[in-house]
């Protein structure tokens, strides 16, 4: 923490959404040495990357995985002690396209997809090759997601790959969805080959999020000073065991909030007050992010990446990228 960051010690930072983004955001300001009051609406902590008990075991509620390119989540994973728990596997991916089954982890996969004209098969190659190594990639978040994979790729190549998977997650909205944050899938995962012709190495952790999630909530609740984190799970409605409920605090204001935003819908319209954080995902997954509010400021949400820098707390070196 640099010498300019001392005006900033202590403050009371309010963060609005314990998921992995909400956790990861408390965990940084707390060792910064700021206070932090973590607010929580669902029945436990984890948001998306939450999980629920089946016989005793964690199950993960979503699908996740861990790219050798999340340099961030994996120095998380090292602060926490959980390196021994991280496990990698070579991916062997499938595509299935009416009715048939093709091998989908390669580049002489790629040239044997038949599904889609031989020169898009080709286009469809470069385009991977050059998202990887592309590092202007800011514009791509003002384009939609659509007509920027038909000029690269072609139109049959993009409605026989893109188009159901955009369909399938994101419904009506897929033809909003940023070219950014299709980028950055591309390239998360494209990294995570140790060479071109290698199939994906990718990673994950025992027990699957719910190890990552519960040790960012013992370590938030183990601090000595019973200040400096402070997390509450606030329900909408009556929570079925009143025990662990936490009635909502009083309205009182705050120096400082975050919110972690986990709806890509939010972002283009974030709050109404307040100061957006800058943004910016280098390993970050899923369309997550977090907003840092000061009073009195309107808010402008531009982009769809979950690397977050405090904007109002630059001085004190905290940045973070978390993925899931």
């Amino acid at each position: 923490m640099s010498a300019s960051a001392s005006v900033l010690t202590s403050k009371h930072v309010v963060v609005i959404g314990g998921g992995l983004a909400g956790l990861a955001a408390s965990y940084d300001l707390v060792r910064g040495g700021h206070r932090v009051t973590l607010l929580e609406a669902a029945l436990d902590f984890g948001g998306l990357a939450s999980s629920f008990r089946l016989e005793g075991h964690p199950v993960g509620r979503f699908y996740h995985f861990i790219c050798l390119s999340d340099s961030h989540l994996l120095q998380l994973i090292h602060e926490l002690g959980l390196d021994h728990l991280l496990h990698w596997q070579n991916t062997l991916t499938a595509f299935y396209h009416k009715r048939r089954m093709y091998s989908f982890g390669t580049a002489p996969d790629l040239l044997r997809f038949s599904a889609v004209p031989w020169l898009q098969r080709l286009r469809l190659g470069l385009h991977i090759l050059h998202s990887r190594y592309r590092s202007q990639w800011r514009w791509l978040d003002q384009i939609p997601a659509k007509p920027w994979l038909i000029e690269n790729i072609g139109e049959e190549a993009y409605n026989v790959i893109w188009h159901p998977l955009l369909r399938i997650k994101f419904g009506d909205y897929y033809d909003r969805i940023s070219a950014a944050w299709i980028w950055h899938r591309i390239w998360r995962v494209a990294r995570s080959r140790r060479s071109l012709f290698e199939r994906e190495t990718l990673g994950s952790l025992e027990h699957r999020t719910a190890t990552l999630v519960d040790a960012l909530v013992a370590w938030l609740r183990a601090q000595p000073d019973q200040h400096a984190a402070q997390l509450r799970l606030v329900f909408r409605r009556k929570h079925p065991d009143p025990a662990r409920a936490i009635p909502r605090p009083h309205r009182q204001p705050r120096p400082a909030t975050v919110g972690s935003v986990s709806d890509w819908r939010n972002y283009r319209a974030g709050p109404k007050t307040g100061r957006a954080v800058d943004a910016r995902r280098r390993s970050g997954s899923h369309t997550g992010g977090v907003i840092h509010w000061m009073p009195g400021r309107r808010a402008e949400w531009k982009s769809s990446f979950l690397h977050f820098r405090f904007a109002s707390l630059d001085d004190a070196g905290i940045e973070r990228s978390v993925t899931w």
